[in-house]
């Protein structure tokens, strides 16, 4: 019990000091069509879609669904409006921490729909952290995926948040995303 209750301090005492950066339209609605502050992505070759669906009908919310009928590349969904100046930045011994959740629901989905966070300076990509595929097919679960930088890249100019439908068939629901940064003590 008391092993328990360490750990949950030590947990909500992270979370305390975690910022949340906020999305644009992460209830994925649409307008005119289009799901504003979302843009999709694809490599060339793929046969999917991306759909703003109803996720809790009562509620008026919908979730993004990523179906692909070929498992050419990774297709999915991606915002980049980010004010890096909102994110902390590690200083000696410390880390870059990336929080973000989200619920996720599959079907028929052979290698995984998973989460992809990366910054990129003026001239492409620098580095980005992939969260843990889930496969299967499975109901509506809340995901946590954490994230850590070494440092905070020195020329990323941009950040994006991606959820993707990785390289395989089937079917993949994301809703509720939140995303989260703090400074947390560096790893060996």
């Amino acid at each position: 019990m008391k092993k328990k209750l360490i750990l949950f301090v030590m947990v909500a005492c992270t979370m305390l000091f975690s910022v949340e950066i906020p999305l644009i339209n992460p209830e994925f609605k649409l307008v005119e069509g289009k799901i504003p502050g979302w843009g999709t992505e694809a490599i060339k070759g793929n046969t999917g879609t991306v759909s703003s669906v109803p996720y809790e009908e009562a509620s008026g919310r919908r979730a993004i669904m990523i179906t692909c009928d070929n498992a050419v590349g990774y297709f999915g969904v991606y915002q980049g409006n980010f004010d890096l100046k909102k994110f902390p930045k590690p200083g000696e011994g410390e880390e870059l921490q990336i929080t973000i959740t989200f619920r996720q629901k599959n079907e028929n989905v052979a290698d995984g729909g998973f989460a992809n966070v990366s910054f990129y300076s003026e001239k492409g990509y620098l580095v980005g952290r992939d969260t843990p595929k889930r496969s299967g097919t499975f109901d509506w679960g809340d995901v946590e995926a954490t994230v850590r930088f070494k440092e905070f890249p020195r020329e990323a100019r941009f950040f994006y948040l991606r959820f993707y439908l990785g390289k395989t068939t089937g079917t993949v629901y994301f809703a509720e995303p939140r995303l989260f940064v703090n400074i947390v003590k560096k790893t060996k």
